[in-house]
Order: C-alpha cells, then sequence, then structure tokens
C-alpha cells in the first residue's frame, strides 16, 4: 500500500519520481490541501506546468 505524502517536499519527490499509483485527481486533492504550505509562484505539484497559484491553490468559496 503506497502512502499519500503530506509535505510540499515529499509530494514534489513523489511527482518527480513519477509514483504511478497516484492519480492526477489525487494529485490535485493533495495540492488544494496544501494552499497554505506551498509557495505560490512555485509549478503545482498536480502536473498541470501552472503556477500553484492559478491552478491547485486558487481559493474555493
Amino acid at each position: 500500500m503506497t502512502t499519500t505524502p503530506t509535505s510540499p517536499e515529499a509530494l514534489a519527490e513523489a511527482l518527480r519520481d513519477g509514483d504511478a499509483n497516484m492519480s492526477t485527481a489525487q494529485r490535485r486533492r493533495e495540492a488544494a490541501a496544501m494552499r497554505g504550505a506551498f509557495p505560490g509562484n512555485r509549478p503545482c505539484p498536480c502536473g498541470s506546468n501552472k503556477k500553484f497559484k492559478r491552478c491547485c491553490g486558487v481559493p474555493t468559496s
């Protein structure tokens, strides 16, 4: 069983390693959960190649 990364560094490492067990939807959920902990100008860890603040970092209201 694969554990879900909880820190921005762990998530980025899992994405770099090509973790095939994480779906795109799961990556987006994890990235959205880290809104306050992830710098907005970095690439989004969901794999969209957009800035985090313009992708999963957009607040939902």
